[in-house]
């Protein structure tokens, strides 16, 4: 399953001023606004691969609007326009009320909305990723692109290598609201971009991906309908209490975000112990083995690394707090077990025993 989906995608080849969305649903089209059909050039980056010229004189945009329902959601979101820019000024590439991407300074910028959270921002200049910030080059086409993976990274490339990263726990980026989004200008004008873009392509985190890999694991009838019957009850449960469901998913955000900060706060080491770990247990899970001792092993031994490294779960005030809460004790008695599932039930059983007894093995 795709971890991106494409939700934007132009570029501004073919009829002059009609911007049309080449991505799978094709909601996100432009508008021209104070652009005429002459800014709309036949040749970019390549022969007919078709561009937009913008300036301070024209004032000049592409307008989307937030109508798709793509927009309403945004775990996390990156995007790449191919530009060739002029020198002078602040020169605004996207922007709307939920992230902006520019130049400023000849270095490039990216700046995410999460309020009433938070805001974050990553720039080049001041986030390099190596030892010399990144400038943006002058009459010269290059892909400039960012990434905010809705909870630990921001980065910003050019031509797809990474220029400038920051690591730390941040929220998702706000929905997009009815201002849309404007290409190569500010939402309000005034910030025109001094040059031209050849395309434009967004993507967002797929809100379904966590789904999709979980039910990636191979599983016979029963076992199938087992979770069928599992969502339904789950649903079922959270239609009958619509109060619970925010405030359990607050809970759950609070406690993710939480465990997310104190894995980040101790460095490196543990982040890489994670990701490792979570490779070998994707790997055995889409192979069918949960049941396995090497499973067993994985999660276990994770736990109990986590846990001497003074990161138990059960220690996490906002764990505790979800798991302890009215709500989620309502919507957990009301959904069916699954004790029909005797794999999974056996992974988790098997696990237990293991940090119980203290023989959890290497867990890599």
């Amino acid at each position: 399953m795709a971890e991106w989906e494409l939700i934007c995608h132009h570029t501004y080849s073919g009829i002059p001023g009609v911007v049309v969305d080449r991505s799978p649903t094709g909601s996100s089209y432009g508008r021209a606004i104070n652009l005429a059909d002459g800014d709309f050039l036949p040749d970019g980056a390549s022969p007919g691969s078709g561009a937009v010229r913008f300036d301070n004189a024209a004032d000049g945009a592409v307008h989307v609007s937030a109508e798709a329902s793509a927009w309403r959601s945004l775990p996390g979101l990156k995007g790449e326009a191919t530009v060739r820019r002029l020198p002078g000024g602040v020169n605004f590439i996207l922007d709307s009320n939920s992230f902006r991407f520019f130049i400023r300074s000849d270095g490039l910028s990216g700046w995410f909305n999460s309020y009433p959270l938070q805001y974050a921002a990553i720039t080049s200049t001041l986030d390099p990723l190596g030892s010399q910030p990144y400038t943006v080059p002058v009459n010269s086409w290059v892909t400039l692109g960012f990434m905010h993976d809705g909870f630990r990274t921001l980065e910003l490339s050019a031509d797809g290598e990474v220029v400038a990263r920051l690591t730390r726990a941040y929220e998702p980026i706000n929905p997009i609201d009815s201002a849309g989004i404007r290409i190569g200008n500010t939402l309000s004008g005034g910030g025109s971009l001094l040059g031209e873009i050849d395309e434009v392509k967004i993507w967002r985190l797929n809100p379904r991906r966590m789904y999709d890999e979980f039910h990636a694991r191979p599983m016979n009838a029963e076992a199938a309908n087992c979770w069928k019957i599992f969502e339904e009850s789950l649903q079922a449960a959270l239609r009958r209490h619509p109060d619970c469901v925010e405030r359990v998913a607050i809970e759950l955000r609070n406690a993710v975000r939480g465990g997310l900060q104190t894995i980040l706060a101790n460095g490196p080491a543990v982040t890489e112990r994670l990701r490792s770990s979570a490779e070998i247990y994707e790997k055995l899970w889409r192979t069918g083995k949960i049941g396995t001792s090497d499973m067993a092993e994985c999660l276990a031994g994770l736990i109990q690394w986590l846990r001497a490294a003074g990161m138990d779960a059960e220690q996490n005030p906002a764990f505790n707090a979800l798991v302890n809460s009215e709500c989620f004790g309502i919507i957990v008695s009301e959904i069916n077990p699954l004790e029909c599932d005797p794999q999974f039930i056996h992974m988790m059983e098997s696990t237990g025993r293991r940090l119980s007894t203290g023989d959890a093995g290497s867990a890599l």
